[in-house]
């Protein structure tokens, strides 16, 4: 990762994000065989707003149905593959629209493009799957929800550990003055690219809320 792309660098005020996952082995197969080898680095910008993941219920056949309570969910670390695989199959029906998550993100990359000497060296910004958000809680909001205790099939969930975990990433943020904010009913929500099935995307909560109002960071590979 370029110290330019990464809190850790002392120049804070060049960061464009900050690095979620540095194992290689945490890396998706699909990334590496891309090059993208060293990172998964989370933007610092949020997309705001009431994006649902898609206005229809529809079981996306582009890409598999997942569960954070599924074992081995924390290793679907195919975010790019997914926001690709859904931002292809909705612009080939003409529908993207319908999934305003999608088509904000695809807004969002097309107004922030990688680098043209950057170019093939890491990914365009995208939506994170449900293990690059699982990474995101270990790595820098310091609890892994595995040891989370109020769990449903489509979300890790806790009711007590939200504020220590939002106090410990947001030093981090503070730094560069890109802290999380809250939304709506003091909680934030943050969207997966993983989908459980046609009713439900996988999610990210810091309190329970229904499926229609969400912000989403969205890392990227490099």
């Amino acid at each position: 990762v370029g110290s330019e792309m990464c809190i850790r660098d002392r120049n804070y005020t060049n960061a464009i994000g900050i690095v979620a996952t540095c194992n290689p082995q945490r890396m998706s197969a699909t990334d590496r065989s891309k090059g993208w080898t060293h990172a998964y680095v989370m933007g610092l910008e949020n997309i705001s707003g009431s994006l649902q993941w898609s206005n229809v219920s529809v079981d996306e056949s582009v890409i598999a149905n997942t569960s954070p309570l599924i074992e081995g969910a924390e290793n679907n670390m195919d975010g790019y593959t997914e926001t690709e695989a859904m931002l292809t199959e909705r612009a080939s029906k003409g529908d993207l629209g319908n999934y305003p998550a999608f088509n904000t993100v695809n807004t969002y990359r097309n107004n922030n493009a990688v680098p043209a000497a950057l170019t093939g060296k890491r990914s365009p910004w995208f939506m994170p799957s449900v293990g690059q958000w699982f990474d995101v809680m270990v790595n820098l909001c310091g609890r892994s929800p595995k040891t989370f205790r109020n769990n449903t099939n489509y979300n890790w969930r806790d009711e007590t550990y939200g504020t220590e975990m939002w106090e410990t990433i947001n030093k981090q943020l503070s730094k560069i003055n890109k802290p999380l904010t809250y939304i709506a009913w003091n909680s934030a929500h943050y969207l997966c690219s993983s989908e459980q099935d046609a009713g439900k995307s996988c999610l990210l909560y810091t309190s329970p809320s229904p499926r229609d109002m969400r912000r989403s960071r969205m890392p990227s590979s490099a």
